[in-house]
């Protein structure tokens, strides 16, 4: 599964790179959407998350989600108007990612976004969801795939 699903990553993230690097280039400052307020037992995202630079934002949210790299890697193929058929059983139908894949695939969301910090910030806004397909659902709905 890694190897399918460190493929879709890195083709997805060919056909974005330009756009990614020219947005991280034109912003200075990335867009920062505080967190929705959580239960008190929810810890609301990393702590010190607002002063972050991008990489470690990356870094800093990737443990809420290396756990859920399929369920993220098929609303990303939910997202894709031109997404092949069968993509998403097929995703979901394969072994799960090694803690590298999955490490490796949250890397290339966080710089496969239009906007600075788009995935990262998603990520936070969402990092109380209980489950994966909700985590997942929430980022996309959130602008982060």
């Amino acid at each position: 599964m890694t190897d399918v699903l460190f493929g879709l990553a890195v083709y997805l993230s060919g056909m974005i790179r330009s756009i990614a690097f020219a947005a991280l280039a034109a912003c200075s400052s990335g867009k920062s959407s505080a967190p929705p307020p959580s239960a008190p037992q929810q810890p609301a995202g990393p702590p010190g998350y607002a002063t972050m630079t991008p990489e470690q934002r990356c870094a800093a949210t990737a443990p809420r989600t290396r756990a859920c790299t399929t369920d993220l890697m098929v609303q990303l193929v939910h997202e894709i108007d031109d997404a092949p058929t069968g993509m998403d059983s097929a995703l979901r139908e394969t072994p799960e990612v090694d803690a590298d894949g999955a490490k490796r695939i949250h890397e290339t969301f966080c710089v496969a976004e239009r906007e600075l910090n788009a995935f990262s910030d998603a990520v936070v806004a969402c990092w109380s969801a209980t489950s994966c397909s909700e985590l997942a659902a929430c980022v996309g709905k959130h602008g982060g795939i």
